[in-house]
This record gives C-alpha cells, sequence and structure tokens, in this order.
C-alpha cells in the first residue's frame, strides 16, 4: 500500500470505528435510587428552580422528558439551563445538563452525547412542579 493509502484506510477506521461514544441509556424508575435537579441561569425571562431531591413519585415525570431524545449531531454553544444527576441503584451516576434554546425542541447532554427532545417550557414547568411537591413533601415531614 502507498503511503496516502495508508492514511485514508487510518481515517476510515478512526472515523468508523472509533467516533461518537455510545449513548448512555437512562435507568428505569425502579433503578433510580435519588435524583436531583434544578434550572440555574442568567436568563431574567426564566425562573430559577433551586436545585431540590426529586421525590420517588417524580422519578418517571422526569426521565420521561428525555425519551423520546433525538442525536444533536452539530450541537452549537448555548446557554446553560440547569442540570439534573440520577443516582442509580448500581452505583452509576447519569449526569443530564440542560441548556437554553428559546424555541424549539430543548437541548441537553447525557454524558458526552448532546440530545434535542421536550422544549424548555416543558422541561421548566416539570422541573418547578416537582419542586413544590419536593418542598410539600419536606414540610409534611418527607411524606410524599
Amino acid at each position: 500500500m502507498t503511503r496516502n493509502t495508508c492514511l485514508i484506510v487510518l481515517l476510515l477506521c478512526l472515523c468508523s470505528c472509533g467516533g461518537a461514544p455510545p449513548p448512555i441509556e437512562l435507568p428505569s424508575i425502579l433503578d433510580v435510587s435519588l435524583m436531583f435537579a434544578g434550572v440555574d441561569n442568567a436568563d431574567p425571562g426564566i425562573p430559577d428552580v433551586p436545585k431540590f431531591e426529586v421525590t420517588p413519585s417524580d422519578y418517571g415525570k422526569i426521565l420521561v422528558l428525555f425519551a423520546d431524545r433525538q442525536r444533536d449531531g452539530r450541537p452549537s454553544a448555548r446557554r446553560g439551563l440547569g442540570h439534573i444527576d440520577v443516582k442509580t441503584t448500581d452505583g452509576r451516576t447519569i449526569d443530564i445538563e440542560l441548556y437554553s434554546t428559546g424555541a424549539g425542541p430543548g437541548a441537553y447532554r447525557i454524558g458526552d452525547i448532546y440530545y434535542r427532545g421536550s422544549t424548555d417550557a416543558e422541561i421548566i414547568a416539570v422541573l418547578k412542579e416537582c419542586n413544590q411537591r419536593s418542598n410539600t413533601a419536606q414540610s409534611n415531614g418527607g411524606d410524599s
């Protein structure tokens, strides 16, 4: 093989074999041991939701936001919107970074992969609702 042919083969292998990392599968609600969420951004039009511990009855309401996600092959620079930490029963921690899009599908990163799905408004509304229930549960002594 010529040197140019070797370089082409090497580049093809790197692109196809060592490309994007495999997606991180989100756990079922039965496999979640703990979850924290919050909205913390600098956009004055979007209210912050202080980081809170999600009640177990709300795990599904949050995870479903990311069920129909589509990989974002061309993520652009965006302002941070918030963060969700999911701890699993087998000891893994899954970090979901939320990004502000303003309109259209929401943007987020799970592990090293960027996705689009749900909308900023849907994500914020669910997190606000879950935060209110979490605060109510804490004020009632932990009952949900």
